[in-house]
């Protein structure tokens, strides 16, 4: 029985090795499969950049521009008389209004005609023709004729209208208009320019005597950087700034009914104007900022916090949450504004406030591959 005692004794410490070198490496395995993803979690963790809040902006997006103007004309206003200027009241860059006096030749003065046309015959009871329908506008713009009488016929009641023009300006009272002393400019004409002629100077009929703003058709903003875009600004109003003015337009692509003000606008403020072309076909407006005119609020993050995938996938990384293992990626649109003055680009407004890496090429591999 001792024997048999023995040998059982001896075959339990045989068989404890092979237990052993079995049961170790499960051991160590299984260890591993626990240890090794909460070192790796670890590793990530601590390997982390700093993180950057995403704050926000009101951004007016503020963009240096040209403005070239397109010119269809600038019309000239010229004497119907010959003589000496005994008076004169013409002022450059003042607005201009229906039948205001000018100046006078030798005494005679002369008047502003905005119209369509301009008159070239005396006019008088009986006569009839569209020049007597611009005059009919003339007498009811200037308040001595009724709206309902305006036509192309030389009534009795527009030779009552001339007679009381005449007896205002203390003229004759023929009540017949003299087309020399109506001086003719379109209507969409609001200033003068320029003024030829001063007190004293003696004028040729057909002369010169101003030059008018020009008729603007079209305009359009250049950036003064390549860099630079209008797409920033969509469709919204916009305020151009220039010479510490504003004006405040509908779009960057103007309207054509904002043109003309906007010029006027400008010339008023003494902004520089150059043709290039000394055509006199196109004028460019240099020293202009456009901006939104309702900054609009924004998230915004440094550039740096963004990550450019190999396909040209954009991304932040937000700082991983407490259950999870690393950080996860938010796309950001690859039409995304940078704001160059102070080095940050437009993220989604969704970011605003969250915590994101900065500078997220730090990262593992792996990590910024979730980005593809």
């Amino acid at each position: 029985m001792g024997k048999n005692r023995a040998i059982s004794d001896g075959a339990l410490f045989s068989v404890w090795p092979l237990t052993l070198l079995w049961f170790v490496p499960l051991l160590v395995f299984a260890l591993a499969s626990f240890v090794i993803p909460t070192v790796e979690s670890l590793q990530v963790r601590a390997d982390l950049p700093e993180s950057v809040r995403v704050g926000s902006r009101d951004l007016s997006f503020p963009l240096a521009v040209t403005a070239h103007f397109e010119i269809d004309e600038q019309p000239l206003l010229r004497s119907k008389r010959s003589g000496m200027v005994t008076d004169i009241q013409l002022v450059e860059h003042a607005s201009l209004t229906q039948g205001q006096r000018l100046f006078d030749l030798d005494g005679e003065p002369a008047f502003l005609f905005l119209a369509d046309r301009p008159l070239y015959r005396d006019l008088a009871r009986g006569d009839a023709g569209k020049d007597v329908g611009e005059l009919t506008l003339f007498l009811a713009d200037t308040g001595l004729l009724a709206p309902g009488l305006v036509g192309e016929r030389f009534t009795p009641a527009v030779e009552r209208a001339v007679k009381k023009w005449q007896g205002r300006h203390f003229l004759p009272p023929t009540g017949s208009m003299d087309h020399r002393s109506l001086l003719f400019l379109p209507r969409s004409v609001n200033a003068l320019e320029s003024v030829s002629v001063g007190l004293g100077d003696p004028v040729e009929a057909g002369s010169e005597i101003a030059r008018s703003t020009a008729r603007t058709a079209r305009v359009e903003f250049k950036p003064v950087d390549a860099a630079g875009s209008l797409n920033d600004f969509e469709d919204a109003p916009v305020t151009a700034e220039f010479s510490g003015q504003s004006f405040v337009l509908a779009s960057p692509l103007v309207p054509e009914s904002e043109v003309q003000a906007f010029y006027d606008a400008l010339l008023r403020a003494g902004v520089d104007l150059s043709d290039p072309d000394q055509l006199g076909r196109s004028l460019v407006a240099t020293g202009i900022i456009l901006r939104v005119a309702d900054p609009r609020r924004v998230a915004v993050a440094p550039a740096t916090t963004v990550h450019v995938s190999s396909t040209g996938r954009q991304c932040v990384f937000l700082v991983p949450e407490e259950d999870e293992k690393s950080p996860r990626p938010i796309a950001v649109p690859r039409s995304a504004a940078v704001i160059p003055e102070i080095g940050y680009v437009i993220v989604p407004d969704s970011l605003e406030g969250r915590e994101i890496l900065r500078a997220p090429s730090h990262l593992p591999t792996e990590v910024r591959a979730e980005c593809e």
